[in-house]
């Protein structure tokens, strides 16, 4: 067999909840092959797994005698341990049969290249795709000829689903929004003057490709020097297993407005921008397990003390917030772009034995999920 693979209709091999997915197996042979069927199984599941090493008390019981007395002493110990935790959904899972051998008859197939084409309905209210280290939204169609007294001969394509996030359906996401945080030095009769930031949004609703336009400010009225003053895209991502969750946080992009801000030093920027880079929408719900959510923070910090952070969260969807004087815009020019938000997929995890398996597909590494991506939307909206 020269060549057996899958070929999708849509060329992004991006769909959405409720859209027909339709494509066809192609198979080339050089020679005559005789097989028991040809399936094709369209797949999509959830699933989280990490460990955590606990601390857990232990406790023994020692007993002695004496004459015809007993006498019980208990020690205990603490150790420490892995505990592993896991989650799974299942969104999908359709095999469809598209050749099969008949009863009491052999089936070959012929030298030459052979199509078999498929079309099934996606369900809907799928969740998005998404991909990390500790968790996955995954959707995938695995082909398999089953070839008597041989090896059988498999073939897996990975592809996106996007469920769509209309920002319009949300009006309090055009309200504008703002957060402050104040920052003492020392405490008592050394406590200093304070240390004041304030950071400022027109709305919480963007989409990538947008930019966040902010005015931030920072009052230093103590007598240290701020180090670092910048304004940080962070998605947090929650992991839910039985019993147990696991937040991680990721900085999307940041931009260091001051190195340094001097003691009794003003700083003010107004209308700076952030152009939010390509990623997963926001949660919206159709997800149990995994939980994106997103927040820019005003970062400011001084030497030998904790950083401080005023943190503002936003929505990331899919579809822009309009005016009615912006609605011919809905048709601003977007492309599918993968996530830059770099993450090592391919760092490897410590993983029970139970739970290896044989999915080291050859095309899984090179594998991201699209995400729509607004080419410069704000700069259309002020031409």
């Amino acid at each position: 067999m020269e060549n057996f693979i899958i070929i999708l209709n849509k060329p992004t091999h991006i769909f959405f909840p409720g859209e027909v997915l339709s494509g066809h197996l192609k198979i080339q042979c050089k020679d005559r092959i005789k097989i028991n069927s040809i399936t094709a199984v369209v797949s999509g599941e959830g699933s989280v797994y990490w460990s955590e090493r606990e601390t857990v008390h232990k406790h023994r019981n020692l007993s002695n005698h004496r004459d015809s007395g007993r006498i019980m002493n208990s020690t205990s110990h603490k150790e420490r341990r892995k505990v592993y935790y896991r989650n799974h959904e299942n969104y999908i899972n359709l095999q469809m049969v598209l050749a099969s051998k008949k009863a009491e008859s052999d089936f070959y197939l012929e030298c030459g290249e052979h199509n078999y084409p498929f079309q099934i309905v996606l369900p809907a209210n799928l969740p998005t795709s998404f991909e990390h280290k500790i968790g996955r939204i995954r959707y995938s169609i695995k082909a398999c000829i089953d070839i008597p007294w041989a090896f059988d001969k498999k073939t897996t394509i990975y592809f996106s689903i996007l469920n769509g996030l209309d920002l319009n359906l949300f009006p309090n996401l055009r309200v504008a929004l703002g957060g402050s945080e104040q920052k003492f030095f020392c405490c008592g009769p050394c406590q200093s003057e304070p240390v004041t930031a304030i950071l400022n949004i027109p709305k919480s609703g963007f989409v990538p490709g947008e930019r966040i336009h902010f005015s931030a400010s920072l009052d230093n009225k103590s007598n240290r020097t701020i180090k670092e003053l910048s304004i940080i895209l962070i998605q947090r991502v929650a992991f839910h297993a039985k019993g147990k969750s696991k937040m991680v946080t990721s900085n999307v992009i940041k931009s260091v407005f001051s190195k340094t801000i001097e003691a009794k030093k003003f700083e003010n920027w107004n209308d700076a921008a952030l152009i939010i880079p390509p990623v997963c929408p926001s949660s919206n719900g159709s997800c149990r397990i995994i939980d994106v959510n997103y927040e820019i923070a005003l970062y400011f910090a001084s030497e030998l003390t904790l950083d401080s952070r005023v943190i503002i969260p936003i929505v990331i969807g899919t579809v822009p917030i309009m005016s009615e004087g912006d609605m011919g815009l809905t048709n601003s020019e977007f492309s599918y772009l993968p996530s830059e938000l770099k993450l090592d997929l391919n760092e490897p995890i410590e993983v029970e034995e139970d739970q290896k398996t044989d999915e080291a597909d050859s095309n899984l590494k090179a594998f991201m999920p699209y995400y729509p991506y607004f080419k410069d939307f704000s700069m259309q909206k002020s031409q």
